[in-house]
């Protein structure tokens, strides 16, 4: 998709007379779009839709009416006007696509802002948008239905009351109030940067933060046993070989091994056979649920396998494919590549020492 195609272009942005079409290709959607993925499905970047896009709809209706299971996820009442969304978009754009034009952003090599990046600042606007206006509703019976209906007032109110960490909400707030984006807003906003600096907004002090303590030894035998029995009863139960000592002994000893039909109701799980429930248990002698927990069980601790003896990010994870395990200067090595701070058209070049 050339993402250049109808993006307006620089000077109108600067003069703020930046024309957004509905046909105007965004990432891999569209900008009248309810819904802008971020990757294509068959992508490595690919982590669902929930988290690989940005579902406006779900701003307006609130999260989990178009993604159900995002439900308990959000700590969150999200009820914008479809004409705030509006904007939102815009800011979007300009933030995503011309990085370069806003004070304090950092574009990466390809002069463009990643999705993930955006998305995570479009969140908070709305989460604070959302804030504004249901207060303006039950503190002063007023109904907000665009962005240029908030007041400075209004925003010193709902600022302290942000769940959030104020740092990243300030962002936001500089990144909605630039003077590049007010330009192409609808409708220049009562507040701008210079007031987002002001004392008087009673930002909230930033949490004290303690990071994840390191694995204790009994923790990384205690995964590391469960993950070999994970992959031990799969093989097993597939009737593939283990090529480690250990899980072919634990392969030997797993109650999948030599169990009849397990191999064939797996192979039809992949296949994803088109039999209900019962006639799957009838088949073959065990339920679909058995068969998929057996499958995600060995699936997940393959890869958490990998992360504890490589120290792999999950963003190089991501990047292992078919016969990526290499021979080479005597060593083995898992093929990937680095994919922080680097573009992401990276060629995969870099090997992990396999254990």
């Amino acid at each position: 998709m050339n993402s250049n195609a109808t993006l307006p272009n620089i000077a109108d942005i600067i003069a703020g007379h930046a024309v957004f079409r509905d046909d105007m290709p965004v990432w891999e959607g569209f900008f009248g779009d309810e819904q802008w993925p971020f990757f294509k499905p068959d992508s490595p970047f690919f982590r669902g839709n929930l988290t690989s896009s940005i579902s406006w709809n779900d701003f307006i209706e609130g999260r989990g009416n178009t993604h159900p299971n995002s439900i308990p996820r959000s700590a969150y009442e999200l009820c914008l006007t479809p004409e705030i969304v509006s904007d939102l978009k815009i800011v979007a754009v300009i933030y995503g696509q011309f990085p370069k034009l806003i004070k304090h952003s950092h574009a990466t090599t390809d002069g463009k802002l990643a999705p993930i990046t955006v998305k995570a600042r479009i969140d908070i606007l709305a989460k604070i948008l959302s804030l504004a206006i249901l207060h303006a509703k039950e503190r002063r019976n007023l109904d907000i239905t665009r962005m240029s209906d908030i007041s400075l007032s209004l925003l010193k109110e709902v600022v302290p009351t942000y769940p959030g960490r104020s740092s990243e909400l300030k962002r936001a707030l500089k990144l909605l109030s630039d003077p590049m984006v007010q330009r192409n807003l609808s409708a220049p906003l009562q507040w701008g940067q210079p007031d987002i600096e002001k004392s008087s907004i009673a930002w909230q002090p930033p949490p004290e933060i303690v990071g994840i303590p390191t694995l204790s030894d009994s923790q990384f035998l205690f995964l590391l046993e469960h993950c070999k029995a994970a992959i031990a009863n799969f093989k097993a139960a597939a009737g593939l070989v283990a090529h480690d000592s250990e899980c072919q002994s634990l392969s030997g000893l797993s109650d999948w091994f030599n169990k009849p039909n397990a191999a064939c109701a797996i192979d039809a799980y992949y296949k994803s056979e088109k039999t209900d429930s019962s006639t799957f248990l009838k088949k073959f002698g065990y339920t679909r649920r058995e068969i998929r927990d057996l499958i995600c069980d060995a699936h997940t601790s393959a890869m958490v396998l990998i992360l504890l003896l490589t120290g792999m990010r999950r963003s190089e994870i991501q990047f292992l494919m078919r016969n990526c395990l290499i021979e080479e200067f005597g060593y083995c090595f898992l093929r990937s590549k680095v994919v922080k701070h680097r573009p992401r058209d990276t060629p995969i070049s870099e090997g992990w020492l396999a254990m």
